[in-house]
């Protein structure tokens, strides 16, 4: 058994990435509440939503009541004020990034 410790740089969080705030950054340019963006360019696409996770959304369209957010195609999921429940209405403002993270169902907006 070999217990030497090992890191997938392929999908692991490393400090330059995270300092330089690229590969958490998504852009939505649909002109909807459906929100569809990707991550900055220079990042590797993302696979998979993991638990925990967290972006700086950049909504081009006020969410005025329910919104979802697809980031890479991987799959549509709805935003939700940080309770998980209530829809944003209003919270989620074009133009004005936003930090959301997710909780392993949806997107939470952390404001």
């Amino acid at each position: 058994m070999d217990c030497t410790p090992s890191l997938n740089t392929a999908v692991a969080q490393t400090n330059a990435i995270d300092q330089s705030g690229a590969c958490q950054y998504a852009k939505s340019t649909n002109g909807t509440t459906g929100y569809v963006a990707s991550l900055a360019a220079g990042c590797a696409g993302l696979a998979a939503y993991t638990e925990g996770m967290r972006l700086i959304l950049n909504a081009d369209t006020t969410c005025s009541t329910s919104c979802t957010l697809n980031v890479d195609t991987i799959g549509i999921r709805s935003i939700k004020k940080i309770d998980g429940v209530s829809d944003p209405s209003g919270s989620l403002i074009a133009n004005q990034p936003q930090e959301i993270v997710y909780n392993g169902t949806v997107w939470l907006l952390m404001r």
